[in-house]
């Protein structure tokens, strides 16, 4: 066996519960080895400490025999398949309906970051065409191809429409209603 096969024995020799020739296994592998005698030290420090704090609640000297007789006249529960399969199904539909209202729950705080995050990454390539419309316009400026307009207009129209982008994206419901209502009349 192995010092881990060996570990788990330990606390049942130190209790006395194995067979005679289990516990003689037990203890001369102990007494060989150093990492399992520490062990087996540490267990009964704890033992001891535990007796000395815990008491231990007592029991009448019928207890065993009451138990066993009320597990012996508790009636044993056999499932027929069909059985199993009727609460295999049960548990199954309780399962579903728990989770469509778990998807019918509104978070809107999921929402919120959902649609910002959309109109955060919107406005943040809106930023980036502010920033360089500028230096692709002279890029292209350089190559020949002539650009009306080189100043602030073009990156001003790309963060315009990339705001508004970012708003429809932000504010769907009440785009819509606005375009209803534009349409409306």
């Amino acid at each position: 066996m192995t010092c881990q096969e060996f570990e788990n024995h330990i606390l049942d020799y130190l209790e006395g519960r194995l067979s005679p020739g289990d516990h003689e296994l037990v203890g001369s592998h102990i007494a060989g080895c150093a990492c399992c005698k520490k062990l087996a030290l540490q267990l009964k420090q704890l033992d001891t400490a535990l007796t000395r704090v815990v008491k231990s609640p007592a029991m009448s000297p019928t207890f065993d025999a009451r138990l066993k007789q009320r597990i012996q006249a508790s009636p044993a529960v056999a499932l027929s398949k069909i059985e199993c399969e009727e609460r295999k199904r049960r548990f199954q539909s309780e399962y579903e309906d728990g989770l469509a209202r778990l998807s019918l729950v509104d978070l809107p705080s999921v929402r919120w970051l959902e649609t910002f995050g959309y109109a955060a990454a919107i406005a943040i390539a809106g930023l980036v065409a502010w920033r360089f419309l500028p230096q692709l316009a002279d890029a292209l400026t350089a190559s020949g191809l002539n650009i009306p307009g080189q100043g602030a207009l073009p990156p001003l129209i790309a963060s315009a429409v990339f705001v508004l982008i970012g708003l429809a994206a932000a504010f769907p419901r009440q785009i819509q209603r606005l375009r209803e209502a534009a349409f409306a009349r």
